[in-house]
């Protein structure tokens, strides 16, 4: 590719020492992942992303980037290619392994390590159940706003249409005053009321939920029609961070040379202590 840019680097967040990427990373996906629809879905992602600077002026590294992500797809989505792959890339590991050691004392460095994986995979967490689906989440209520609806996304438009006809409903039932203001129909409405309540903020969480469903469908259908929309970007930004973090807990469960635990393994082994002595603590106070 192009010396003077770097399109993996700028379009999918790889930098320059881990180039050229294993086609996991390519993916931004963890290594050894055999989930096809993992496999799949990453394969799109990352098609789709690159797709959106096909009409700049590297049209060319786009077209070059593309073949490549449709490459690493075959390839892992094939078990007898995926595992002949996977045996080149263990072996190039192992071999790269052998000329890496951590720096200071290794039972330190396995703590630090331990104390980045956490942190790795509480935002990795942090990313993939909260930041994500607000992200679609927003989309999907621009989608509704702009009334961008594609023939895929009817289906979730009527879904949507329905939960917010339910809440409106159940909104004006728990408005009405009773006719009589007895102490038994006091106690009536006010049951009826919160049954209510309760059925509407299910209405809220259904009405969300379908907000983020059209968001993340028209994303991956890549419709023509959302391009230009505001909050396509934060769904990619995520969604590179997420690449990124895949491919540090995949490095962080490697077992270090002339060690025997990996910074994950340690990580869990520490859980499992606090966790125990907790346990134990609570068990004697009892």
């Amino acid at each position: 590719m192009d010396s003077s840019f770097d399109p993996y680097r700028k379009w999918l967040g790889i930098p320059r020492e881990e180039q050229p990427p294993n086609l996991y990373r390519l993916l931004g996906i963890k290594v050894f992942e055999d989930d096809p629809d993992v496999i799949s879905n990453s394969a799109d992602r990352q098609m789709g992303h690159v797709r959106s600077f096909q009409a700049g002026k590297h049209s060319a590294l786009s077209q070059q980037l593309l073949n490549e992500l449709s490459n690493a797809r075959v390839c892992l989505l094939d078990p007898e290619k995926r595992k002949a792959y996977d045996q080149r890339l263990r072996s190039e590991m192992a071999l790269a392994a052998e000329t890496w050691s951590p720096e200071g004392p290794g039972f330190g460095y396995h703590l630090l390590g331990a104390a980045r994986y956490f942190a790795v995979e509480a935002r990795r967490l942090w990313l993939a159940e909260v930041r994500l689906p607000a992200a679609y989440r927003a989309l999907g209520l621009e989608i509704d706003q702009k009334n961008f609806y594609g023939e895929h996304l009817k289906p979730l438009h009527e879904r949507l249409q329905q939960s917010r006809d339910e809440l409106a409903r159940l909104r004006q039932k728990m408005a009405e005053q009773p006719t009589d203001q007895g102490f038994g129909a006091k106690i009536k409405q006010w049951i009826e009321w919160l049954r209510a309540r309760l059925r509407a903020s299910r209405s809220v969480y259904q009405n969300r939920k379908c907000l983020m469903e059209i968001g993340r469908e028209a994303y991956r259908a890549e419709d023509p029609a959302i391009q230009g929309l505001d909050h396509l970007t934060p769904i990619r930004e995520t969604l590179e961070r997420l690449g990124h973090l895949s491919t540090d807990a995949a490095r962080l469960s490697q077992v270090p040379p002339n060690q025997l635990l990996s910074p994950k393994r340690l990580a869990w082994i520490i859980v499992g202590i606090v966790g125990g002595f907790w346990l134990l603590v609570t068990w004697l106070r009892w």
